[in-house]
């Protein structure tokens, strides 16, 4: 993990951190126990694509822009302009080595920059400079974390359609730990940014209590449609952050057949179509229309959350018709 550079200039030559990848309580080392006795705080969980936007500093050390980069590492090619995954199949294809690492494809970027929050560095009148672009200013060892809402529905489908699409805070980090949820909303505020809506908090000394506590939650994000929560310790040495969603199974069951293979409950459809999104976020929507393509790799992220959530393919609903339901959305 690299920190801030001692140059003329304040900000990051390479992204500090990525995101963590979030488990439910049950898949943690000791089942949720971590979570006992500290304070805990719980906020939507919104359906969006997961952006890091931070400071990137120019390689000469003296220029200083906000940097938009997507959940995965990603690359984008000088020469030709395009953004992909694959570092080391591009430049075998095409030669090109000219890349700029981290950079979101353009239809995430174009989406992170046409929302309102993104902002502005002008004061205008008696209204002050606001926004992402004026936090990051004002602010350059930030690293920001937002999920960015489009118009229209999101990739898990769960949340209603959304006029204008949108730039939501959830999370900021700067020397080596989140803020706080309180400290993270009065920074929000000053700057005029959305931020993650807090639904419960509390401390808990049984797992029945955080149960019901979760469940509770739970119910408040089925009634409003939100994807879930997302459950944060953040006053412990190793933070810790869960995240519990309303269309997971309670817990896994396992019933053997005759061969002994264990039969897994199927992937619901909002982590298919989340998987979908993330391969939009590392390669674009280019290479997302072309089939040939797009369905391995859909395949391969499908699997990957599969593996991630102990759950298996849903029989009787191929891979590709989701494929295509994810595409009419996105061009309607």
């Amino acid at each position: 993990m690299s920190g801030p550079i001692e140059t003329s200039i304040v900000g990051y030559k390479e992204r500090p951190l990525k995101y963590p990848d979030l488990d439910s309580m049950r898949q943690l080392r000791n089942s949720g126990r971590e979570l006992l006795g500290t304070f805990l705080y719980a906020t939507e969980k919104r359906d969006g694509s997961n952006m890091t936007i931070w400071m990137r500093v120019s390689e000469n050390g003296y220029i200083r822009f906000p940097q938009i980069s997507s959940r995965n590492t990603t690359y984008e090619c000088r020469t030709c302009r395009k953004v992909f995954g694959n570092k080391e199949e591009h430049i075998t294809t095409t030669g090109h080595t000219d890349l700029i690492y981290d950079v979101a494809a353009p239809e995430l970027t174009t989406q992170v920059l046409s929302s309102k929050s993104w902002g502005t560095t002008i004061d205008r009148g008696n209204r002050k400079a606001q926004g992402i672009v004026k936090m990051l200013l004002d602010n350059p060892t930030w690293v920001i974390f937002a999920e960015s809402i489009p118009a229209g529905v999101g990739p898990t489908r769960i949340e209603p359609k959304h006029k204008k699409q949108d730039l939501v805070i959830f999370d900021i980090w700067e020397g080596g730990r989140f803020f706080s949820y309180n400290y993270m909303y009065q920074q929000c505020y000053h700057y005029r940014i959305p931020v993650v809506k807090l639904i419960g908090q509390g401390t808990f000394e049984s797992m029945d209590a955080l149960g019901l506590w979760v469940k509770d939650a739970l119910a408040y994000s089925k009634r409003h449609r939100r994807e879930g929560v997302v459950i944060k310790a953040y006053g412990v040495e190793v933070q810790v952050f869960v995240k519990e969603k309303i269309d997971m199974p309670e817990r896994p069951k396992f019933v053997h057949s005759s061969n002994k293979n264990p039969q897994l409950p199927p992937l619901p459809d909002s982590e298919i179509y989340g998987a979908i999104d993330k391969v939009l976020a590392d390669y674009g929507m280019d290479f997302l229309r072309d089939k040939r393509q797009a369905m391995p790799k859909v395949a391969e992220y499908v699997q990957y959350e599969c593996k991630k959530h102990l759950c298996s393919l849903p029989k009787g609903s191929p891979l590709y018709s989701f494929y295509m339901t994810y595409l009419a959305a996105k061009q309607a």
